[in-house]
C-alpha cells in the first residue's frame, strides 16, 4: 500500500530530528570561554526558547524542508526574525523577501511553562506538573493568495492560510522532544481551531473536551468536519453571531466559545493522563450532558449579507476591511 502524505512527512521529519546536532541547532553560539556553568546545561536567556541559535533555527528550517515548502508557494526568499526581549513570550516571525511582502507567513509566540494537572486525576503513572512548550499565538497566512467560493475565510482571518499546518506542527512537537518537554498546550482562539487540532489534541478539562465531542457530534452529523470545510467555516462563524445553542439549557440562550487549554502530549506519561478510565469516564459523562443546534436559517441569511454564500467577491472583501 503506497505511504500516504502524512505517513511520508513524519518519516522525513524524524530523519530530520535525527540528522540534526545540537552544534548546529546552536551554530553561531558565542564562545565557550564566555559561557558560565549553567548555560552549558540549562535555560540561555540569549537563545530561542533557551536553546536555539538565530543560525541553527535558519539550519533546520532547510533541513526540514520548511523554505522548500514555501519556495513552491512562489516565496523565493525569507527571512527569519526573533524577538527575544520577552522570556515569557518570545516570538518568531518568518517574512517573504523576494517577493517582498509587508506581512508576515509565519507568527509565532511561545514559551517554556510548566502545567499543574488536577489533583484528583493523579496517580501513579500521572506527574503532578510537566514542562511544556505553551503557544501563546500561532499565524500562518498566504498574503499572496484571496479567498474564493472554495475557499471561504474563518474568524480572525486577513489572508487564506498557508497550508502548512502539518508541517508546522511536526517542527512544534520535535522541538518538545529536543527540549524534553512534556508536550505543546495552547488555547483554542476559535472553535474552528480546537476543530483542526482535535485528535492530537485534548482539553485538560475532560468537561471542555466533552463538549467539543459533543459539538462535532451534533453539528456535522457524525462526519469529520475536516471533510467538508465549508460547512466548518460555517459552523465557526455561527459561533462568532452567536447562532449555537445547546437544547439541554433552559432557558436556550446562546452558548458562549469557551477559551480552554488543549494539550499535543508527547510523551508517555502526558499520554497516561488523557488515556486514563478515569480522564475518559468524565469526557464521556460530560458529551451526553449537551445536545447542540445551529439556527440555520438565521446563519444562512447572515452569510448571504456578509457575501459568504453565495460567493460575492466585493461584498466579501467591503465585510472583512470592517472586521480588520
Amino acid at each position: 500500500m503506497p505511504m500516504s502524505r502524512s505517513s511520508k512527512l513524519r518519516k522525513y521529519y524524524e530523519q530530520a530530528y535525527r540528522d540534526l546536532s545540537r552544534v548546529e541547532l546552536q551554530r553561531g553560539l558565542r564562545p565557550l570561554d564566555d559561557l558560565g556553568l549553567m548555560d552549558l546545561f540549562d535555560y540561555d536567556p540569549e537563545l530561542w526558547l533557551g536553546f536555539y541559535t538565530k543560525e541553527g533555527l535558519s539550519l533546520a528550517l532547510e533541513r526540514y524542508g520548511m523554505n522548500k515548502d514555501l519556495r513552491k508557494r512562489g516565496f523565493k526568499e525569507i527571512r527569519l526574525e526573533l524577538n527575544l526581549e520577552d522570556s515569557e513570550e518570545q516570538m518568531l516571525r518568518i517574512w517573504s523577501e523576494r517577493p517582498k511582502i509587508e506581512e508576515p507567513l509565519l507568527e509565532l509566540v511561545a514559551s517554556r511553562t510548566v502545567l499543574h494537572f488536577r489533583d484528583d486525576f493523579l496517580d501513579a503513572t500521572t506527574p503532578a506538573f510537566a514542562p511544556m512548550l505553551n503557544i501563546h499565538w500561532l499565524l500562518m497566512q498566504n498574503p499572496r493568495s484571496s479567498f474564493g467560493p472554495d475557499r471561504l475565510p474563518l474568524p480572525g482571518q486577513v489572508h487564506p492560510g498557508s497550508g502548512l499546518g502539518e508541517q508546522v506542527m511536526g517542527l512544534l512537537t520535535n522541538t518538545c522532544r529536543r527540549l524534553k518537554l512534556g508536550g505543546l498546550v495552547t488555547v483554542p482562539a476559535h472553535f474552528h481551531n480546537a476543530i483542526m487540532y482535535a485528535g492530537t489534541y485534548h482539553y485538560i478539562d475532560p468537561q471542555a473536551e466533552g463538549a467539543l465531542q459533543a459539538l462535532q457530534r451534533d453539528l456535522f452529523n457524525g462526519k469529520s468536519p475536516l471533510d467538508d470545510p465549508t460547512h466548518l467555516v460555517a459552523a465557526s462563524w455561527a459561533f462568532q453571531w452567536k447562532m449555537i445553542v445547546d437544547k439541554k439549557n433552559d432557558p436556550e440562550e446562546p452558548y458562549e466559545w469557551f477559551h480552554e487549554a488543549m494539550v499535543h502530549p508527547c510523551n508517555s506519561e502526558m499520554r497516561a493522563y488523557f488515556e486514563s478510565p478515569k480522564y475518559l469516564d468524565e469526557v464521556a459523562a460530560a458529551r451526553d450532558t449537551h445536545d447542540f443546534k445551529i439556527f440555520d436559517k438565521a446563519l444562512s441569511r447572515q452569510m448571504a449579507r456578509c457575501g459568504l454564500a453565495p460567493w460575492d467577491s466585493a461584498r466579501v472583501n467591503e465585510w472583512l476591511a470592517k472586521q480588520a
